[in-house]
């Protein structure tokens, strides 16, 4: 603020250009990253804004090697939850931390838990045996529930396992919904594996994969509905026609079957909602289908391809089975409209405004900025030897956090220049206009051309 004073006169304050400027700098309300894939749609699409380049603000040492996949990070408010854990005398310990955003300090921790959804002041944190709603690090209530996969938050509802849907606020039991499976025989080996559930639009995506295999005598070929031998020798035989998805959407409000859709091909990932329509992808296609009625919209064939990993509200984003090839396809109609090619292997990515932001496996290709409208690469950065199958990279405000298999958690922050050899920029998309008055520097929105 400038002040400019004449003899014998009151002071002059110029304002109105310094407001604006003021009013430019400060930043919007920090984005919570509420649970896996930022949202029920696992769309991985925040709308904070974290320009490169980046460097390392604090990281911790969660004290073990942890099991693949690395723990998720989840962010609300001032507080980043990830599981943590030691390796003592007595075996195997972990916990669920709650940290300082700022500096990673412990707030607080609760035993054997991984954290699932963050609400408010809320926490819902689950083991392979029962879910729990958390508030301050003491627990409200907690149910049983038998899944491998972390649950959602939609609505008033916190929807886990194969599906329940439970009251957010108490736990009490909405609904309930088994789907009936074909069972396996003497003769046929069947395995089901429940994707993570996914919610949008009213209604509740399940997405499983089915593999069955039928059994053979190699030693005499006799029909395996009867009993052999002790010498006999079984072996198994399938084809792809035995491998197979299948989508079932629930009404949100009720758990009502609404269509059911058998899709010949494993699903590579948890489907992603975006709009009217859920996205899949697995077996070399990517499939987008009508969330009304489970009809086909599109499907683009891409070799190799095999998961569906983040959208925003022009693209899907998706990649091969060795992470390797990154391509956008429009949402409209699948039309594939660039492919990043990345020299390491990613692991996961997320989108932060217009930056779509890649984790590698190896640490030459730690962290990797790319312009989500044109797949140009305009940063990276190298990472430490011990960066081990990282997470998903986690936006809130302006810090973007990993964990790793090694049991670190890193939080990353922009820099106004590279403070070491590892970070290489890259040209950034054109910026707006700077204006300075004086000691205050505006800066408009970085903006960036569509196509």
């Amino acid at each position: 603020m400038h002040i400019i004073m004449s003899q014998g006169s009151l002071p002059v304050i110029l304002l109105p250009v310094t407001i604006i400027c003021l009013l430019a700098v400060i930043p919007a309300g920090a984005m919570d990253w509420g649970m896996t894939g930022l949202d029920s749609g696992h769309t991985s699409f925040s709308q904070d804004t974290v320009l490169p380049p980046l460097a390392v603000s604090w990281t911790t040492d969660n004290g073990f090697m942890n099991s693949y996949p690395p723990p998720p990070v989840i962010v609300s408010g001032s507080i980043v939850y990830t599981r943590e854990g030691v390796i003592n005398g007595s075996g195997f310990e972990s916990w669920t931390s709650a940290r300082n955003t700022g500096n990673g300090s412990v707030i607080w921790r609760f035993s054997d838990s991984s954290p699932a959804v963050a609400y408010q002041d809320h926490l819902f944190a689950w083991n392979n045996e029962s879910v729990m709603c958390l508030k301050n690090g003491r627990e409200i209530w907690r149910q049983l529930v038998t899944s491998m996969n972390s649950p959602i938050l939609y609505n008033d509802l916190l929807i886990t396992g194969e599906v329940t849907a439970f009251h957010y606020q108490n736990g009490s039991v909405i609904w309930n919904y088994h789907p009936q499976l074909p069972v396996q025989d003497a003769r046929h080996i069947r395995i089901d594996s429940f994707l993570p559930v996914t919610a949008g639009n009213n209604t509740v995506i399940l997405a499983i994969n089915s593999m069955e295999s039928e059994q053979i005598d190699t030693r005499s070929g006799s029909d395996t509905s009867t009993a052999g031998d002790s010498r006999t020798v079984w072996s198994y035989k399938s084809s792809p026609d035995e491998l197979s998805g299948t989508l079932i959407a629930l009404d949100a409000a009720s758990g009502k079957e609404r269509w059911i859709q058998k899709i010949p091909i494993l699903i590579g990932s948890a489907p992603v909602i975006s709009g009217d329509r859920v996205f899949i992808g697995g077996n070399g296609s990517v499939q987008a289908f009508s969330l009304t009625d489970g009809s086909v919209v599109w499907m683009a064939s891409l070799p190799g391809y095999s998961r569906t990993l983040a959208a925003d509200p022009d693209f899907l984003i998706v990649d091969d089975q060795f992470g390797q090839n990154i391509t956008a396809l429009r949402l409209q109609d699948g039309r594939a409209v660039w492919v990043y090619q990345n020299p390491g292997r990613s692991m996961a990515m997320s989108i932060s405004g217009q930056i779509l932001y890649i984790v590698g496996t190896t640490p030459s290709s730690g962290l990797v900025a790319v312009d989500v409208k044109t797949g140009t690469q305009i940063w990276e950065h190298e990472m430490p030897a011990d960066w081990i199958n990282p997470s998903q990279p986690v936006i809130s405000g302006n810090m973007i956090y990993v964990t790793t298999m090694t049991g670190k958690t890193y939080a990353f922050s922009p820099i106004d220049t590279p403070q070491d050899l590892h970070s290489r920029p890259n040209p950034l998309p054109s910026a707006g206009v700077v204006l300075s008055i004086g000691a205050i520097i505006c800066m408009h929105a970085v903006t960036r051309r569509r196509l």
